[in-house]
């Protein structure tokens, strides 16, 4: 949160992040609409970056971002609220789940992560 949000923690979207693994478009859709019906989960935001975007200032993307690199998934940005993260006290932090294909997700691979960090730490200095 320091190098993206300047310190200020509260606005991070995924202190924790899974991925979920969809062999075909339709699945990636159907999995979607499972998780925006469950009643206890919050959607936040969701960020389509299966088509590739323009990197302008219209879209709002740097070159930093894993759409414009290449890297196609569906971001979903959501709350569970639950007993279980209420008497935990974390049913207000914000978590990520990655909806990915199959294909772009054997991709990736720890290398090519790392390199990816690698450059957005580049572009942040």
């Amino acid at each position: 949160c320091v190098r993206t949000y300047g310190s200020d923690c509260s606005r991070l979207l995924d202190i924790c992040r899974q991925c979920i693994v969809c062999d075909k478009p339709s699945e990636l859709l159907n999995c979607l609409g499972v998780i925006e019906s469950d009643e206890e989960v919050e959607i936040v935001r969701i960020k389509n970056n299966m088509v590739p975007p323009i990197a302008t200032q219209a879209t709002g993307l740097g070159a930093e971002d894993p759409a414009v690199l290449g890297y196609r998934c569906v971001l979903v940005n959501l709350r569970i609220s639950t007993e279980t993260t209420k008497r935990l006290g974390v049913s207000g932090f914000v978590t990520e789940v990655q909806l990915v294909l199959r294909s772009f997700a054997e991709l990736k691979t720890p290398e090519r992560h790392r390199r990816y960090q690698e450059f957005r730490n580049t572009l942040a200095e």
